[in-house]
C-alpha cells in the first residue's frame, strides 16, 4: 500500500475564481452529471473521480474516501479495481453510497 499524502479538490459553479492563492491546474473535466445532485447535496461527478483515481494510483490500492456520501469516490474505485474505504456518519448516505454500489457491474 502507498500513502499518497492529502488531496483536496475545490468545486466552483460559475466562474473559476481568480488572484492570489488561486491555481489553475489546466486539467479539464467534462462530466455534468454530478450537477444534478439526485443523491447527496454535494455529490460530484464521477468523472473526476475516474481521472485522478487513476492518475494517481494502480489497481488495486488502497482509497480513503471518510465522507463517502452518496459513493462516488467508491463507485470510481470499484469500476477502477481499487479497494476503498467509504465512512460517513449518516446511515441514510450510506445507504444510497451501498445501493449505488450494488448497481456498478
Amino acid at each position: 500500500m502507498r500513502f499518497y499524502g492529502s488531496l483536496c479538490f475545490g468545486y466552483v459553479k460559475d466562474a473559476y475564481p481568480t488572484g492570489k492563492g488561486f491555481l489553475k491546474d489546466g486539467i479539464k473535466i467534462s462530466g455534468k452529471a454530478g450537477q444534478k445532485k439526485v443523491n447527496h447535496k454535494w455529490e460530484q461527478d464521477l468523472d473526476w473521480c475516474l481521472y485522478y483515481i487513476s492518475k494517481l494510483t494502480k489497481e488495486n490500492d488502497l482509497v480513503l474516501d471518510p465522507f463517502i456520501g452518496s459513493g462516488t469516490v467508491a463507485i470510481a474505485c470499484k469500476k477502477l479495481n481499487r479497494r476503498f474505504i467509504g465512512i460517513d456518519v449518516n446511515q441514510e448516505y450510506v445507504d444510497i453510497a451501498n445501493k449505488r454500489l450494488s448497481e456498478v457491474k
